[in-house]
C-alpha cells in the first residue's frame, strides 16, 4: 500500500480524532480501531505527510518538548473566526474625509460625529482636513436633534480652505428638522434634489449659515429652492455667499425658496 492510499485509508477507518498544535507546524494525530499513524500538516504549503506508528512517539515527545504544551482542539474548530472587531472611541472631532458609517474603523466621519455628537452637541474637524473635500455617497446628511458643524477654525477670511462638501450631484447636502442648527466655515456643493439642492430646513428648524459658501446646486420641483427651502422654519446667513445656484420648478428660487 502507497503513502497516499495509507492516508486515504486512514480516513475512511477514522474513529477518534483530536489536533494537536506546535509553535512551527500543525500535527493531526488519528487513531483507529486497528493502528496509529500521525498526519503532519505543513501550513505553509498546506502538505501533509504520514509516519508509521513507529514514528508517532518519538515525533510526539519533540513536538512537547519544543512547544512546552500542547492544547487540544476539535477538528470542527478549524473553521476559525476572527477576532471581534475593536469599536472605536465616540466623538464629535472628525477625523476623515470619507462619507461611511463603520464603528470598527477608528476613523470618525462627518456622518458619524452628527450621531455620535447627540442634542445641542458641536462638531468639529481636525486640523489636519483643512482645504479637504467631503464627497456624499448619495444621501443627505440628516439630524433632527440640535447641532452645530463648526470648521470655522480651519476657514480663512476668503473661504479658500475650511471643509467643503460636495454631494456630486447624487443628493442634497442637508436635511434638518425639528431642531436648532448652525452651520459654521462650510463650503456646499454640487447638491442635487427636488425642493433644496443643498439644504432643507423643515418642521419648525431653525438655522444659521455663518461664514459659508453655498455654491453649484439646483432643485427640480415646483416651489423649490436652488440652495435652500423652508418649509415653516427660519433662517439667518451672516458673511456667506450664496452663487450659481438654480431651480428649474414652477414658483421657486433659484438660491431660497421660503415655502
Amino acid at each position: 500500500m502507497t503513502r497516499t492510499q495509507k492516508s486515504s485509508s486512514l480516513f475512511k477507518t477514522l474513529s477518534r480524532r483530536s489536533l494537536k498544535r506546535d509553535s512551527r507546524s500543525m500535527t493531526l494525530r488519528f487513531e483507529t480501531l486497528e493502528n496509529r499513524e500521525l498526519l503532519s500538516v505543513n501550513p505553509a504549503d498546506g502538505a501533509v505527510v504520514a509516519t508509521d506508528s513507529n514514528d508517532a512517539a518519538a515525533q510526539l515527545e519533540q513536538n512537547a518538548a519544543e512547544a512546552g504544551s500542547c492544547a487540544s482542539i476539535d477538528l470542527s474548530a478549524l473553521n476559525l473566526e476572527t477576532a471581534a472587531a475593536t469599536t472605536e472611541t465616540p466623538s464629535a472631532v472628525v477625523t476623515s474625509l470619507l462619507d461611511v458609517v463603520d464603528a470598527t474603523d477608528g476613523l470618525i466621519t462627518l456622518r458619524e460625529a452628527l450621531t455620535y455628537a447627540g442634542s445641542e452637541g458641536v462638531v468639529t474637524f481636525s486640523s489636519s482636513l483643512k482645504g479637504g473635500t467631503i464627497t456624499l455617497s448619495g444621501a443627505p446628511l440628516t439630524a433632527s436633534t440640535s447641532v452645530t458643524i463648526d470648521a470655522s477654525a480651519l476657514t480663512d477670511s476668503s473661504h479658500s480652505t475650511g471643509i467643503t462638501i460636495d454631494a456630486n450631484f447624487a443628493s442634497r447636502i442637508f436635511d434638518l428638522a425639528s431642531g436648532t442648527f448652525e452651520l459654521n466655515g462650510l463650503k456646499l456643493v454640487n447638491g442635487l434634489s427636488d425642493k433644496a439642492g443643498a439644504v432643507y430646513i423643515w418642521d419648525n428648524a431653525a438655522v444659521t449659515i455663518k461664514d459659508s459658501v453655498l455654491s453649484g446646486n439646483s432643485a427640480s420641483a415646483d416651489n423649490s429652492g436652488g440652495a435652500i427651502r423652508l418649509d415653516y422654519s427660519t433662517l439667518a446667513i451672516q458673511n456667506s455667499l450664496i452663487v450659481n445656484n438654480f431651480s428649474t420648478g414652477n414658483y421657486s428660487g433659484g438660491a431660497i425658496c421660503n415655502y
